[in-house]
């Protein structure tokens, strides 16, 4: 997989997140749930939220959906909720998103407009526009979409760039609740810019080679913190296959460009295992229109099955942790594989310390701290070995 050239990271107190030994084990998730909404009742939308936050954490999607229809039972017009759950309203309406997104630009083409930016507009008015932005990124645009904290040109189709669009833009709002408490969030950072071409050769002369070895026949992708930008190619093997491998290295990427833009501050020093495999854990995590971290695509327990179930060598997290390894295929996987058991794995027990343990960054990245944090790797091993077999490998 692509990895990020530069990622940054903004240390917070760790007295803020209760850093150092884990305490006793937490309550059973579904059963600290139980016990959230039955205090909650039917009168409290912010409780219902925050609610849903704490299902988000903990992975417990189908009670994120039901904490979130609560809030709508309470505002039907709450436009978070609404968002989260990938709703769109259309005259008056409230529908899934995509088809409230295909009656509008039904009604908008009949009406001889284009959308552009964050409009539908006048074709002439667009053809201006994308004149203008063509001269600017100095590659063919065929369209931009803008959504709050991104502006993502496109040479792909229009209703492919607006699924993207979305899907990254919820990916924002994914980043903030699961690392909000770990890392300062900046308010102010401007749009990161996300260029999506449709060949190699336009890749490769605004962005540089492609890499990533055999993904390099399907999409390619990188994040330059340098110019704020993540670069993207879709190749000619089969459109569907090019869509989700781009969508997922879009959100790997993007993933990057959070920590870089959100904490301002260059990062040297982060283990790479906790960038990629972060990365990862979202970029494998793609469910519709939405990234749901902690679920896992179909090409994630693929190369599961492969990295760990198909007879190669155990990589030991103390390997990961001590950074006494280069990066193949099996260094992504189980780094996402680590990441995954860290925040979900052992009911969600070692999640405050991993969070802890991330506050510190990049200044406290030794395996002692660590250990401090999370725990000692030796006990943690059994457990990470049973989680692979149980959870990741889990058809």
């Amino acid at each position: 997989m692509p990895s990020g050239r530069l990622i940054l990271l903004l240390a917070l107190s760790p007295l803020l997140l209760g850093a150092g030994k884990p305490g006793p084990p937490p309550l059973d998730p579904e059963a600290e749930y139980g016990q959230r909404a039955a205090r909650l009742g039917e009168t409290d939308p912010k409780g219902w939220v925050a609610l849903a936050d704490f299902c988000e954490e903990r992975g417990l999607w189908e009670r994120q959906a039901e904490a979130l229809r609560k809030v709508l039972a309470l505002e039907p017009d709450h436009k978070e909720a609404r968002a989260r759950l990938d709703e769109a309203c259309f005259s008056g309406e409230w529908l899934p998103a995509e088809e409230a997104e295909a009656r509008e630009a039904e009604a908008m083409q009949g009406m001889g407009l284009l959308l552009y930016g964050t409009t539908w507009i006048p074709a002439k008015e667009a053809d201006r526009l994308r004149e203008a932005d063509r001269k600017a990124v100095r590659w063919d645009v065929e369209t931009r979409i803008d959504t709050p904290h991104l502006v993502l040109y496109s040479s792909r189709p229009l209703a492919f760039t607006r699924r993207l669009a979305a899907l990254l833009e919820n990916e924002v709002g994914a980043y903030r609740r699961l690392y909000g408490r770990v890392w300062k969030m900046d308010p102010g950072a401007k749009p990161i810019r996300i260029y999506l071409f449709g060949d190699r050769a336009t890749f490769e002369r605004v962005g540089g080679p492609v890499h990533g070895g055999h993904l390099s026949d399907y999409v390619g992708g990188f994040y330059d913190a340098n110019a704020t930008k993540i670069l993207y190619v879709g190749m000619i093997r089969g459109a569907e296959g090019n869509e989700t491998m781009a969508a997922s290295i879009a959100v790997h990427e993007l993933l990057h460009g959070l920590d870089y833009l959100l904490s301002r501050s260059v990062v040297k020093g982060t283990p790479k295992w906790i960038q990629e495999g972060r990365a990862e854990h979202f970029g494998q995590a793609i469910q519709g229109r939405r990234v749901q971290p902690g679920t896992l695509s179909r090409f994630a327990r693929g190369r599961f099955r492969t990295v760990f179930g198909g007879g190669m060598p155990e990589i030991p997290i103390a390997t990961l942790v001590d950074g006494a390894c280069g990066f193949t295929e099996a260094h992504y996987a189980a780094s996402q594989a680590f990441v995954h058991f860290l925040f979900h794995g052992d009911g969600g027990r070692h999640a405050a310390g991993f969070r802890a343990f991330l506050s510190g960054l990049p200044a406290k990245a030794s395996r002692a701290e660590f250990e401090k944090a999370v725990g000692k790797l030796p006990a943690l091993e059994p457990a990470f070995r049973r989680h692979d077999q149980e959870v990741l490998l889990a058809s």
